[in-house]
């Protein structure tokens, strides 16, 4: 299994932004970083959240250097987004949602849900079907809600828009000389 660093990196390069990208991230991400409290979804059922949480927990699960998805409140954000997205793009959202509780997800264990998750992704660059589409669409959703989040912010250590005259990540003399 890969650490979360590179699972993360991989998430992100190979993230795509979907169609609702932009629509309401900013709205979503006010009332999520308001600190409302994820009660009952708004949208989803409640056994279908139940799966939305369970496939964040497993593409961006909290470790030893931080909160996952979970502890984000993605499930949250993404009821939220597609609540107040449009219908076409809703119906997409149930029928993904209704292709991946098709393979037996829920009832899988762990190993089974990260394998499931494991061959549908891997279309993921070039996707065949609904369900690769679905999965490209639900990682960057995950991906857009925990960067947005604080515990996101923070397990990236994002300081905000501000100048540098160094290069902190990088040790080579030459990108150093406006030290």
């Amino acid at each position: 299994m890969i650490d979360r660093r590179e699972a993360f990196r991989v998430l992100t390069a190979a993230a795509v932004a979907g169609p609702i990208a932009g629509q309401v991230t900013a709205q979503v991400t006010a009332e999520v970083t308001a600190h409302v409290k994820p009660g009952k979804p708004r949208f989803f059922s409640e056994d279908e959240y139940k799966l939305v949480q369970q496939l964040c927990a497993i593409i961006i699960p909290a470790d030893d250097e931080g909160g996952g998805a979970l502890e984000a409140g993605v499930p949250w954000y993404i009821d939220t987004i597609v609540l107040h997205a449009e219908p076409s793009v809703q119906a997409t959202w149930k029928h993904g949602v209704q292709q991946i509780e098709a393979t037996g997800f829920t009832g899988l264990t762990e190993a089974g849900k990260t394998s499931t998750l494991e061959k549908i992704a891997a279309n993921e660059l070039a996707p065949v079907a609904d369900v690769d589409r679905f999965f490209v669409r639900l990682k960057t959703t995950i991906i857009d809600g925990f960067c947005a989040s604080r515990t996101g912010i923070d397990y990236l250590g994002y300081k905000g828009n501000a100048g540098s005259l160094t290069f902190p990540g990088c040790t080579h003399p030459e990108h150093q000389k406006y030290t």
